[in-house]
Parts: C-alpha cells; sequence; structure tokens
C-alpha cells in the first residue's frame, strides 16, 4: 500500500471516529397520549441509551430527590420518573436530569427536540 493511500484510509477512519463520537446521545420518551396521562398522573417513561448504567442514573438522580424519584430497569433501559409534586417546576427538572447524564436531546414520535423545547412542548403546563 502506497503511504498516501495509507494515510488517506487512516485519515478516513479518524473522520468516522470523530463523527461517531462528536454525536449527541439521545434519550427516547415513551407516551401514548402526548403526555396527557404522564401529566395528570405525574409518572413518566423514557429510554436512555444503552451505554448508561443503573449507577449513572442513580448518581445523577440523587441531586433531584426533593423533586421526583427515579426507577430505572437496567434490562430494558428504562427510566421511570414519578415525580414528587406536579408542579412545572419539577417537570422541568426532568431536563436538568437528562444534562446531568450528557442527554440533550429527546427523541419522540419520531422527531429529535432539545430537553427545553421537549419540556415546552409536551411537559410544560398549557
Amino acid at each position: 500500500m502506497k503511504s498516501s493511500s495509507f494515510l488517506s484510509v487512516v485519515g478516513l477512519i479518524l473522520s468516522c471516529a470523530l463523527f461517531s463520537f462528536g454525536q449527541e446521545r439521545v434519550v427516547s420518551a415513551v407516551s401514548s397520549d402526548n403526555f396527557v396521562t404522564s401529566n395528570n398522573n405525574g409518572i413518566y417513561f423514557f429510554e436512555v441509551p444503552t451505554d448508561i448504567s443503573a449507577n449513572d442514573v442513580a448518581l445523577s438522580a440523587e441531586y433531584y430527590t426533593m423533586y421526583f424519584i427515579v426507577a430505572f430497569n437496567e434490562k430494558n433501559h428504562q427510566a421511570v420518573i414519578t415525580l414528587k409534586d406536579m408542579s412545572d417546576n419539577s417537570k422541568h427538572v426532568i431536563a436538568r436530569f437528562f444534562v446531568a447524564l450528557g442527554l440533550r436531546e429527546v427523541k419522540y414520535n419520531g422527531s429529535i427536540y432539545s430537553v427545553e423545547d421537549f419540556y415546552q412542548k409536551f411537559l410544560r403546563a398549557k
């Protein structure tokens, strides 16, 4: 292999690696009714990326215990967030929890939202 071809291949591999690592991780929201039920009962379901462990969730969640509790199923990576009160502030803290986990975007119904846009559109009281 010529050195210029070798360098091209190495450059391509490094570019792909940097692009892959630079992508934001996304949390997936689970709701069949645009969060009407969740906003009424204070229980929200989210699926987090597989590289997030139960320990990661527990360490981040411990900062927000006055707002909600998080039950995490490591097998299916589902986080169930149960609010302690139904205030908009408690709902907004969910966004801070996601950011603490390195999750800055939420996928819901095939669309991607920033955590702030997701809060504004689906969780905040209308």
